[in-house]
């Protein structure tokens, strides 16, 4: 009796032990400073890890890594589920591209990161080669080849509140059914601002501003859709082609050298409300005015 008394609390005891551990064994949130090391436990802003790739590496899947001082990163693989956020006030940058390579539900969010390339027109900020799903938010992104390059299939991207400047081409989409969303956001002096190819690209309440050969692209069997937008200064504002369908809503294309140019057999509606005056040419090809449903 006495050693099936001791036989059980002893389990008891070992239990709750190796419980604790596997609870103390999950990570929900990591933290990375210029001052950290990544052989750190990366647990808390005093023990954080200097890259995030090892902050990355530390956390569960699901998890946040938070940065939480100003300075220089390297970029980062980023293969699972994971939160990146560089709160308001911190200014983190890293001249090395960030590739996406998780897994076809994984969700990733990144907020508050600048992307700048070392070698002006070399590389891709933000290279997608697969996601469920990948937000950026307060982005900065300058001076690549390509900022951000949407190349995986099925993946919806949102894009808010951020700066895409000085690009040979600030988003570009190559993935099958990719599906962009891009909200609140300038494209700035770059060569071309959106280069849509595949899947569908929404814009709503951005600008596009002093692109040299055209502030948004469309091309292929792709469809995209602009309201609330601005579209001024660039070469030409808004080009179609291929056989997808653009729709412009509620925007204004001014002082453009070509306002919008619907090519070949793609189809450009507008619902009536935009404003495009002001072009060396305000419309070439066909935009047709479409009711509101």
């Amino acid at each position: 009796m006495r050693t099936g008394f001791f036989g059980r609390a002893l389990g008891a005891v070992a239990l709750a032990l190796l419980s604790g551990g596997l609870a103390h064994a999950q990570v929900h949130r990591t933290f990375v400073s210029v001052s950290g090391n990544d052989a750190n436990d990366c647990l808390n802003p005093g023990s954080a890890c200097r890259t995030i790739n090892a902050a990355i590496t530390k956390v569960d899947a699901n998890g946040e890594v938070i940065i939480v001082t100003t300075g220089s990163y390297a970029g980062a693989n980023i293969t699972k589920a994971v939160r990146i956020n560089a709160p308001t006030g911190i200014v983190a940058f890293a001249a090395i591209p960030v590739t996406i390579n998780a897994g076809a539900s994984d969700v990733v969010v990144i907020r508050g990161f600048t992307v700048k390339a070392l070698t002006p027109g070399v590389g891709t900020g933000f290279l997608i080669n697969s996601a469920g799903q990948v937000t950026l938010e307060r982005a900065v992104i300058d001076g690549w080849a390509t900022g951000v390059s949407v190349a995986s299939a099925n993946t919806t991207v949102v894009l808010s509140d951020s700066v895409v400047r000085n690009n040979t081409t600030g988003l570009e989409t190559t993935g099958a059914a990719a599906k962009v969303s891009i909200l609140k956001t300038r494209f700035e002096k770059n060569t071309t601002g959106v280069n849509a190819q595949t899947g569908t690209v929404a814009v709503a309440r951005s600008t596009f501003s002093g692109n040299t050969t055209a502030g948004i692209t469309q091309a292929g069997t792709v469809s995209t859709a602009l309201d609330r937008c601005l579209v001024s200064n660039n070469g030409a504002g808004i080009l179609v082609t291929g056989t997808g369908t653009m729709l412009l809503s509620n925007s204004l294309v001014w002082k453009n050298t070509t306002g919008v140019d619907v090519a070949g057999t793609a189809t450009g509606e507008s619902f009536g409300s935009s404003g495009i005056r002001g072009n060396t040419t305000n419309v070439t090809g066909t935009l047709t005015a479409v009711a509101t449903q």
